[in-house]
């Protein structure tokens, strides 16, 4: 992970660059990139400018104050700034912005997995750098060879031949990247940055996402006096998708600036098809729905009886490709000692973490990466909970009290903490033994009497998930971490990070998920290992790479909105939605999750969105990846389930869908009135 920041300005304002990277925008972008610090400054020449070679240096707070090679100009000449942040991954440490001979430089964060070679021994940033700078001034070349990728990436590219700024992000936007238009006409400047951080200033630097629907292009040698214009290339799924590409974020511009698509009609190909919306012959249920009515109630599915000929091969070849894609993520890891700064002496030396709610998602990604892992490593599986006051001061033990009934209310408030219907009798009976037993690690009573407890549903189904892991990879050493956050620590760690971070997503929702996945990605808690009822001891994760499930509910229909449109339109409309749910991935998800996961100086990977992946899943019949003629819990994300049970993974397979401010109780915790939509009021005043 790496943290970008560009500053473009024509020389004849007075802006200061520090005004722009303050000294909390510098902090956010050194914590996504803690091995090389470096920033560049270059002036650029402008339309019809007569250039005469100087050099100028920019020097920000804790910067390495790099010189580059500038040249002035008469007229409209632009001065720009390349700031790059290193977390290094690959290969030797490269320093960025990278440049190449003839002034070409690149700021990168990304990672090849495919489609230009890269040995296991090089950097990818050189290697981009070399293969953009032999696209000389071909647009066509260009966009080629960024169509060509896979993987994650974000890119800031100025080509000094042609005198242009290109930028943009993958087909789904896995990384990061916002824009900030200051007033004028032109804009005094424009800003390209990995993070941003919440207005504060007079006038406000509103930062927007950079939409994840093509690059983006400014040609400074034909810029207008008064205008500033952006030529955009769309992504499209195919040669013959010449459909209009919406650029919708024109309403966050300043009137001066305008977008215009390519007038070649240059575009990039996306690697990713779209998906079929005829379903093709159905698969007859009768038998599945038999058996499912035979059942005794209460009595657990085995999901073997679902598989068919059918069925059998495409779960063979899921579980491959998935396989495949969880390779990539975890063997392009740098061998690299310790370097993070930690907070505990006992600190992991695992190389790869897992974001671990226990549910299906998760552990079968624990199950492929425990394949391709090296031997020996550890695999940290990270597990966040927050806390629960359920318990008042009058159930607390005094003189006199009743204690059947002081055990009576604590059994009833666990019962309503987590359903029989989400997690089992095993896990349900296990909580409640806990709660009636007193559990230290469980329940603590506080100096005002009320108890505290972090078993949550996540924190069952993932301490389940772990015996799961130890019997079916007894050879791997697995450590979950139980990361449990107090009320007090969210306050005080969501006004002075988070709240910057997922900044410019603001609903209920973006908080709840952005809190929970900071502090998970962080992994500062306790740890079990061998034994489940054990350990305790403090921990803290340094595993650089953390694998995320996202991807596998927008391709498989596991959200309960999946169900009411496939009862109101059927398999077509069931299609369109899941269609809609990856074109929309970037701006719900992955750019606010790589700018919190990457605040701790760590990676997010998501193998249920790697090219090859989904490009098999949408080749598949959509019925045999969910079918929602089957209850919940089987028919949602049915070939995952099926690919789970195939794994070993028994009573995984057939957990329902439960999202992570759910499982987490992070939506409890803050008001069960809220709706996931709201503008949430926590996110406005850091």
């Amino acid at each position: 992970m790496c943290g970008l920041c560009c500053i473009l300005t024509r020389r004849s304002s007075k802006l200061c660059f520090t005004d722009v990277v303050d000294s909390i925008l510098l902090e956010n972008l050194q914590r996504r990139g803690p091995d090389s610090h470096s920033t560049l400054t270059t002036t650029m020449p402008g339309a019809a400018n007569s250039c005469s070679s100087r050099k100028e240096q920019v020097v920000l707070p804790d910067s390495d104050g790099d010189v580059e090679n500038s040249t002035s100009s008469l007229k409209f000449s632009y001065d720009c700034l390349l700031s790059g942040h290193v977390l290094n991954m690959r290969g030797s440490i490269c320093s960025q912005p990278a440049c190449d001979d003839i002034g070409n430089m690149l700021l990168w964060n990304g990672e090849v997995f495919d489609g230009i070679p890269v040995a296991e021994e090089e950097n990818d940033t050189q290697i981009m750098l070399q293969a953009l700078g032999s696209c000389h001034s071909d647009k066509a070349s260009l966009l080629n060879l960024l169509s060509t990728i896979r993987g994650p990436w974000a890119l800031i590219y100025m080509q000094r031949s042609t005198g242009a700024l290109w930028f943009g992000r993958d087909y789904f936007g896995r990384r990061s990247l916002l824009w900030h238009f200051a007033s004028g006409d032109p804009p005094e400047y424009v800003a390209i940055c990995s993070v941003g951080i919440w207005p504060r200033k007079v006038p406000l630097i509103d930062w927007h996402e950079i939409p994840a629907n093509g690059i983006y292009r400014i040609d400074l040698q034909q810029q207008a006096e008064s205008t500033l214009l952006i030529e955009h290339f769309p992504w499209r799924r195919d040669i013959n998708d010449l459909s209009e590409t919406s650029i919708s974020c024109e309403k966050n511009f300043p009137k001066s600036v305008h977008m215009h698509a390519s007038s070649a009609l240059l575009s990039l190909t996306s690697l990713v098809p779209t998906l079929s919306y005829d379903p093709g012959p159905v698969m007859d249920l009768t038998a599945d729905l038999d058996y499912m009515s035979q059942r005794a109630i209460g009595q657990t599915v085995d999901l073997s009886a679902l598989y068919s000929e059918e069925r059998l091969v495409a779960v063979h070849r899921f579980i491959k490709v998935l396989s495949e894609a969880v390779h990539r993520r975890v063997c392009s890891i740098r061998n690299l000692q310790t370097s993070l700064s930690v907070v505990d002496v006992n600190a992991s030396q695992s190389g790869v973490a897992v974001l671990f709610s226990g549910g299906l998602d998760s552990i079968v990604l624990a199950v492929l990466a425990h394949r391709h892992a090296p031997q020996g490593k550890s695999i940290d599986l990270l597990n966040v909970a927050f806390e629960q006051k359920g318990l008042a001061q009058c159930d607390t033990v005094k003189k006199g009290h009743n204690t059947k009934k002081i055990k009576k209310n604590k059994e009833r408030f666990m019962q309503e903490q987590i359903s029989q219907k989400d997690l089992g009798e095993e896990c349900l009976e296990n909580l409640t033994q806990n709660a009636i037993a007193g559990d230290s690690e469980g329940l603590d009573a506080d100096n005002k009497g009320t108890l505290v407890s972090f078993e949550v549903p996540d924190r069952l189904t993932a301490r389940s998930g772990l015996q799961a892991l130890q019997a079916l990879c007894p050879g791997r050493q697995w450590i979950l971490v139980e990361i449990n956050i107090s009320r007090a620590e969210l306050v005080d760690e969501r006004r002075r990070r988070i709240t910057h971070l997922v900044y410019p997503a603001d609903t209920v929702l973006d908080d709840s998920i952005g809190c929970a996945l900071w502090f998970a990605a962080r992994g500062q808690g306790t740890c079990r290992g061998d034994k489940v009822q054990g350990g305790g001891c403090s921990y803290t994760s340094t595993a650089r790479v953390l694998l995320s499930g996202v991807g596998a509910d927008e391709q498989l229909a596991g959200y309960s909105r999946h169900r009411q449109r496939f009862a109101t339109s059927g398999w077509p409309g069931l299609a369109r939605e899941l269609q809609m749910e990856l074109d929309r991935i970037s701006q719900r998800n992955l750019g606010r999750d790589d700018r919190i996961v990457s605040d701790h100086g760590k990676e997010a990977r998501f193998p249920y969105l790697d090219e090859d992946v989904v490009t098999f899943l949408s080749s598949l019949p959509i019925w045999l990846k969910a079918d929602l003629r089957l209850p919940r819990g089987i028919g949602d994300k049915l070939l995952l389930r099926l690919a789970a049970h195939w794994l070993g993974l028994t009573n995984a397979s057939t957990l329902p869908k439960r999202a992570m401010q759910f499982g987490s109780r992070i939506a409890r915790l803050e008001g069960s009135r809220e709706r996931g939509s709201d503008c949430c009021h926590r996110l406005q005043k850091p």
